[in-house]
């Protein structure tokens, strides 16, 4: 006996991850950094909530094979945004470094 499927009724794969920052400054670098990067298939739903120091991300996918991509894509970018801020060191601290920096650079040259 054979079954039909309604295809109307797809099942939906989803993933939410919470990451933990240091700080809540460090948490909203990273979230104004990567909301800005839509999904590129329409099949996919990308959603970031900042709550203190916590980033959420919660997607929705029609096939699990785009969502593991989708995930995957983010993670990386996660970590080249990581990266960035800390090679760059923490927000507050790196812009009075680079003010006491311009200072002696001033005082040298006079």
């Amino acid at each position: 006996m054979a079954t039909s499927v309604d295809m109307t009724e797809q099942r939906k794969h989803e993933c939410d991850l919470t990451i933990p920052f240091g700080t809540v400054r460090e948490a909203e670098i990273a979230f104004n950094t990567l909301r800005v990067d839509k999904e590129p298939r329409k099949e996919v739903t990308k959603h970031l909530q900042l709550e203190g120091h916590l980033l959420k991300v919660s997607f929705t996918a029609s096939e699990a094979r785009l969502l593991r991509v989708a995930v995957g894509s983010f993670t990386d970018f996660l970590n080249l945004t990581i990266e960035t801020m800390e090679q760059f060191g923490p927000p507050l601290k790196r812009t009075r470094d680079t003010n006491s920096q311009e200072t002696n650079i001033r005082q040298r040259d006079t």
